[in-house]
């Protein structure tokens, strides 16, 4: 059987702050495993940082601004994203990109 991995989990949204471990379970037990983890600002990136690297091996993380977001962008920010890189380790770190996602809010 192919392994399955999901390269887009939201999982630092507020919505699964009780249940992310319980995400994780269920996806491991269906025979999804490794998770990428989206950060689409600096606070979901930081969390989904901690949270891979609590999961190691069953989580990566990414870190960046999506677009939607993209009014917070600074100088400040990327400082932070240069931060979390730097400590990413074996940790995937990657820039979300604008690519062609329609941004409603810029």
């Amino acid at each position: 059987m192919a392994q399955l991995i999901d390269i887009g989990v939201n999982l630092m949204n507020p919505a699964f702050e009780r249940d992310r471990q319980a995400v994780l379970e269920t996806a491991r037990a269906a025979g999804i495993s490794p998770l990428i983890i989206t950060g689409s600002d600096i606070e979901s990136s930081a969390a989904a940082f901690a949270f891979a690297h609590n999961h190691a091996g069953d989580c990566y993380s990414t870190a960046g601004v999506h677009p939607h977001n993209s009014k917070s962008w600074n100088a400040e920010t990327k400082a932070a994203l240069r931060e979390l890189f730097s400590q990413a380790g074996n940790i995937a770190a990657g820039i979300i990109a604008a690519a062609t996602d329609v941004c409603r809010s810029v």
